[in-house]
């Protein structure tokens, strides 16, 4: 097997841009293979292009399925770096507007962060960074992001527990093989400053360390809500001889800001207050979010002679998040005036989780009797410890008025740590996974390919519940598998069908009751099939996917009234997506996509109200959702751009009585590159439409108005 370069492609050419002419050279000497020499002539270097048809197309490279895409039989999405840098997509949450089928979320259950629902399962904690398990409830920051690669459909083979709807990986910055640093500042409305500085060198031939750091200042159209974030992202990658490299990397990132639970819902129209946009109905900036994160990852890897790979990943991850919660109540009167208030809680909560993954992969070709075989093997083993507390005792607010929440004095005890206080929440959870996997992709010939894997988990977890002197155990012992087809009739099209399936332990998230202990995992399974085309060789890929997902014992409640939970629950979501990535021309760009489902709660004992949600759409579940963002270059140095983001009517409840409306935001781009430096102009939400991001029972949170941002970019 070759030697990996340390620099991809997607690195070289935009390292290329960056060089700049230089002079003519003597004449030099070079060595012959036969010993001999001879003189040649080392000609100026010459200027080449950033920009080119492979920057918005770009494979998956940690999600453990064939490479290219083309030959995966499953809905794989990846945001390059480039429509990240052109959209100005400063948050992990912002590029993921970019993937059909998926839809952003609100913190569940006290969660905040990065929050996702896929194909309209949650997949909250279904994050990996460089391909290991990455799900500490933060926002994730794209200072140090290379690409973003979503998997689709139950994928529990590939990534083992969870995985209902799929995966997110992120794929983090890695060393270049020469120097370069580069500087980009942005400055925007709501007194927006953000400061990147990405230095990469090439120590030797063999050793190259790159480092990225963040500063992040800004207000925000809401109230009194502000954010500032700093991080920092050393890596290192290092060869010994041809056949063994090392790759490590640090990620450090701190947030201090507001905890911004959005506007109140009236609950007589079933849609969100029709108050201003930025009222906020927290304490101002006594509620506080604050976030640590602190991760690692090692790989070592060996290539045999004999073509076998070993590689070994041990990562560290450690999250402490302290915010304080004030939620506003419903509104109970369809027609609110001044003299109308809301209710507000009051709750000030931490949680501590600390992460130890090792991943040991072993992969190799074989041959037999014609038949070539891509086979992959894998032991991972996990230990994940997480630590929520909630202060007991604390007062609430005064309710606030509906229109001008900030009017009131907020004059009760605010605490800020628990020290001495009394906890109402105080609960430890260790959980440990053991898992095994096989993977063959079998290529029978040119046209017809199978692949097909088995994985066992092993999930064992106690819940120490502190506040009320209980324990919780559960230990589930999970077999997933994937199986797919593809059929390539010649290089343009490829057809595929895949089934697989995912398992979704009781605690998965950390918690355990006394009824929901005694539950096996909830088993999701997927059936899908598609057409991957690439009219252009490599420049551009369109495919298309169809898909029916059956979460058939999904968790329930008994029907006679004891309370306790079963399993005779049913959910099923099918739909079809599309998808575009690439070049259309040299010149014009193109990523899109469209996702259409009908989701379903088909089975339930569960009622709201006294009415049953069975037939019901899941929440945060909608049945369309579109992006578009396109750039052409023209003049040689300028862009041009820009695009849209459509969501359909949602529902933030099971119940179906609290309706997020639909919406469509259009974006624009326009941007000039010369040499080593750029300048670009983002203006998001062109139309200034009125529309919700985040979703939750209890609240639901505004998207930006008309908003403008500008950066400028110089490398050296």
């Amino acid at each position: 097997m070759s030697r990996r370069p340390l620099v991809s492609p997607l690195h070289a050419a935009v390292l290329a841009a960056f060089t700049l002419p230089a002079a003519a050279q003597e004449p030099v000497e070079l060595a012959l293979p036969d010993g001999s020499t001879t003189s040649a002539e080392r000609l100026d270097r010459v200027e080449v292009e950033t920009r080119g048809p492979g920057r918005y197309r770009a494979e998956a490279g940690g999600l453990k399925m064939p490479e290219p895409l083309r030959d995966a039989p499953r809905a794989v999405t990846v945001v390059p770096e480039a429509v990240i840098e052109t959209q100005g997509a400063y948050n992990l949450a912002d590029a993921l507007r970019n993937v059909a089928g998926l839809t952003l979320a609100s913190g569940e259950g006290g969660f905040r962060g990065d929050n996702i629902s896929l194909r309209g399962f949650s997949a909250r904690t279904d994050q990996y960074l460089d391909g290991v398990r990455d799900n500490g409830q933060y926002t994730r920051d794209t200072f140090a992001v290379q690409q973003v690669e979503v998997l689709k459909g139950a994928a529990a083979m590939q990534f083992g527990r969870g995985a209902s709807g799929g995966v997110v990986n992120t794929v983090s910055k890695r060393p270049l093989d020469v120097d370069r640093t580069q500087f980009d500042l942005s400055l925007g409305e709501h007194d927006l400053k953000r400061v990147v500085v990405d230095h990469s060198e090439a120590i030797s031939e063999d050793v190259g360390v790159r480092v990225a750091a963040l500063y992040h200042d800004a207000d925000s159209f809401r109230d009194e809500v502000f954010l500032e974030r700093r991080g920092i992202a050393p890596s290192l990658a290092v060869r010994f001889g041809d056949h063994t490299r090392l790759d490590a990397s640090l990620l450090y990132q701190r947030e201090e800001g507001v905890a911004d639970y959005g506007i109140p819902w009236n609950s007589v129209t079933g849609r969100p207050a029709d108050v201003p946009l930025s009222n906020h109905y927290g304490l101002g900036r006594d509620s506080f979010a604050d976030f640590d994160v602190l991760s690692g990852r090692a790989t070592l890897s060996h290539d045999f002679a004999s073509g076998i790979e070993l590689r070994n990943t041990l990562s560290f991850t450690d999250v402490e998040r302290t915010h304080r919660r004030s939620r506003p109540g419903a509104v109970t009167t369809a027609t609110p005036d001044a003299s109308t208030t809301v209710t507000r809680d009051h709750q000030l909560t931490e949680g501590l989780q600390d992460n130890v993954y090792n991943q040991t992969d072993l992969s190799w070709i074989a041959e037999t009797g014609g038949v070539r075989h891509n086979l992959s093997a894998g032991l991972e083993w996990g230990s994940e410890t997480y630590t929520t507390h909630a202060l007991a005792g604390l007062a609430a607010p005064p309710p606030a008025p509906l229109f001008d929440p900030q009017s009131v004095a907020v004059d009760i005890p605010l605490p800020t740590s628990f020290s001495g206080g009394t906890l109402s929440t105080d609960r430890h959870t260790d959980a440990d996974t053991l898992g095994v996997y096989i993977q063959d992709q079998i290529e029978f010939n040119d046209r017809w390919s199978l692949i097909g894997g088995l994985r066992h988990d092993r999930f064992e977890a106690t819940v120490d519940d502190r506040a009320h002197d209980t324990r919780q155990r559960r230990e589930d012992n999970m077999t997933a598998y994937s199986l797919g087809t593809v059929y390539q009739p010649d290089d343009t099209y490829a057809w595929y069908a895949n089934v697989s399936n995912a398992f979704n332990p009781s605690a998965e998230t950390f918690n355990l009751s006394e009824t929901s202990a005694e539950l096996d995992p909830e088993e999701t399974r997927n059936v899908e099939a598609g057409l991957k085309i690439t009219p252009f060789g490599d420049r551009l890929l369109i495919d298309v996917a169809v898909f029916s997902l059956d979460k058939f014992n999904a968790r329930d409640v008994d029907p006679d009234g004891s309370g306790a939970q079963t399993l005779d629950g049913r959910q099923r979501s099918r739909g079809v997506e599309v998808g575009v990535s690439g070049a259309v021309t040299e010149h014009w760009h193109v990523f899109a996509g469209a996702a259409f489902m009908d989701p379903e709660i088909v089975r339930s004992n569960l009622v709201n109200n006294g009415v049953s949600i069975e037939g019901n759409t899941p929440q945060n579940a909608p049945k369309r959702s579109a992006s578009l963002w396109t750039v052409y270059e023209f003049a040689r140095h300028w862009e041009i751009g820009g695009g849209a983001f459509h969501v359909g009517e949602r529902y933030a409840d099971t119940g179906n009585t609290r309706t997020v409306p639909g919406y469509t935001r259009w974006d624009a781009y326009l941007g000039y590159r010369a040499n080593d430096w750029r300048i670009a102009l983002n203006a998001y939400n062109l139309t200034d439409r009125d529309y919700y991001d985040y979703a939750h029972p209890a609240f639901v949170t505004p998207g930006e108005p008309r908003t403008w941002r500008l950066s400028f970019s110089y490398a050296f």
